[in-house]
């Protein structure tokens, strides 16, 4: 269950990376397009940075699900301090997104520890029983 929760971190993650490489091509060949903050090639950093994120959110990483959260809030403050609020509903959708991507891998943790700790203890007794 929380690896499906998770997915909509990767989901998220995954989208973000893919409008921002539109969003550079569309400001790279066009030129200034309105309500857009300012982008450039180096705008393949904050790409490259969301593909590691969804990689790492598939794979359950708390990190990941953290860093995705605080880096899509902070692009979010620059893009707001440039162009004003934009589409706030689409933004909301991508902080939910992100904030169960990290309930989930805390979760998904929690729940794994718990189980080794179950089948450890019940080892444990099966080998003392047998003794």
């Amino acid at each position: 269950m929380a690896r499906n929760v998770a997915r909509q971190g990767v989901w998220a993650a995954s989208l973000v990376a893919v409008i921002t490489t539109v969003m550079i091509f569309v400001v790279q060949s066009f030129g200034d397009v309105g309500d857009v903050p300012p982008l450039s090639a180096w705008t393949f950093i904050d790409v490259g940075l969301f593909v590691a994120i969804a990689i790492g959110i598939h794979k359950m990483s708390r990190v990941a699900a953290v860093s995705g959260f605080t880096l899509y809030l902070l692009g979010r403050i620059y893009a707001w301090s440039h162009t004003g609020a934009g589409n706030v509903f689409v933004s909301v959708l991508f902080f939910l997104a992100f904030l169960n991507a990290i309930r989930a891998t805390f979760a998904y943790h929690r729940l794994r520890r718990q189980s080794i700790e179950a089948d450890l203890a019940a080892t444990e007794s099966e080998d003392a029983r047998l003794s």
